[in-house]
């Protein structure tokens, strides 16, 4: 009786842990939630944090578009790179440009952008503030983004090829071996860049395109190379570890 339990628990359901509790959800539910989430939500969702931000700054524009064309351009050009060039990951199912979807850049600036509006408030006004938002930006972008990708794993869209990943263990071990890390280092540099350019657009009123181009540059170095170094030594170091030594052993001699 347990075995046939633990069969279809196995095959029909998937589960996400959050400090000791655990949720279990039918597996056709995360694939459909997951669809919703990834394929349909980033596209309304992106016009209505424009909205929602549009107002926050009483109709500064400027602000408004370079909260969400920061991670939509990342979503691009990281995402492209990692899984078309590098070959670290890669997404399955339809809409694809090679391994990455048509409409990544989307998927990322609409949740972003509702994350940092959660922490932002008015805008920094102390350090302390600077901080808070950083940090909480980061560290929600870094708890959410990890369930995410666990449920995209054990549904099958998200193939990680990491260490954990070659050897088979399971969608907790493949997602947690590097991602909380990165998303936090995501959403922080994310949140950095925003701050630097609401001392531009809102606070020093300088409002220009050539200013926006700059920031957008600044930005996405940021989130391009911060969250990179770290889960690129930690690929490096491993392969290190794990090649094979050239040296002869005394039986050899």
């Amino acid at each position: 009786m347990q075995v046939c339990l633990d069969f279809l628990m196995s095959k029909y359901y998937t589960h996400f842990e959050i400090g000791v509790n655990t949720w279990r959800y039918p597996l056709n539910f995360t694939k459909k939630f997951l669809f919703f989430f990834d394929h349909i939500l980033p596209f309304p969702l992106m016009f209505i944090m424009f909205y929602l931000w549009y107002r926050r700054f009483d109709g500064n524009g400027w602000m408004a578009s370079f909260v969400l064309a920061l991670p939509f351009v990342w979503g691009y050009v990281v995402p492209g790179i990692g899984t078309n060039l590098l070959k670290l990951w890669r997404f399955e199912g339809k809409g694809r440009i090679g391994n990455f979807y048509w409409h990544h850049g989307f998927m990322y600036a609409g949740p972003l952008a509702l994350l940092l509006y959660t922490t932002f408030g008015d805008g920094p006004v102390s350090t302390t503030q600077i901080i808070t938002i950083i940090l909480c930006t980061g560290g929600m972008q870094g708890l959410l983004s990890s369930q995410h990708d666990i449920m995209a794993v054990k549904a099958g869209t998200l193939i990680i090829d990491n260490p954990p990943g070659r050897a088979g263990k399971s969608a907790e071990e493949i997602v947690n071996y590097m991602s909380p890390l990165y998303f936090f280092l995501l959403g922080s540099m994310y949140a950095s860049g925003c701050i630097y350019a609401y001392g531009f657009f809102v606070t020093g009123k300088m409002q220009t395109a050539g200013g926006f181009s700059y920031l957008l540059l600044v930005g996405l170095t940021l989130m391009a190379v911060v969250p990179s170094v770290p889960y690129l030594l930690a690929i490096a170091l491993h392969n290190k570890r794990n090649r094979p030594s050239s040296r002869l052993s005394p039986d050899h001699t």
